[in-house]
């Protein structure tokens, strides 16, 4: 393999072309179906705030020092949500903090 110059040559290239219909179930069954379920079975909240949603779990316990414990934040990236990140978000919630 050799490196490419990517201003100047055309990038490697997958993706193929799908009707609006794949993409419309695809978010109707992952999206609205199976993500809140998961997330939901997870111990987790649906909130919304100025049209931005977000899952949030409390923690369960706090440390012996009765302190609340810092909050974490899990941004996802650009996808189909935080359906990938499923099993780390569940190490994350292990660690009896607040996670968004």
């Amino acid at each position: 393999l050799g490196s490419r110059r990517l201003n100047l040559e055309a990038p490697f290239s997958n993706t193929k072309p799908r009707p609006l219909f794949y993409y419309a179930v695809t978010d109707a069954v992952i999206g609205g179906l199976v993500t809140p379920m998961l997330m939901r079975a997870r111990g987790f909240s649906r909130h919304y705030i100025d049209g931005l949603t977000y899952w949030y779990c409390s923690a369960t316990c706090t440390p012996a020092t009765g302190s609340p414990r810092t909050p974490l934040v899990f941004v996802h990236g650009v996808g189909i949500g935080p359906l990938p990140y499923l099993r780390f978000i569940g190490d994350l919630c292990s660690l009896d903090a607040p996670t968004i």
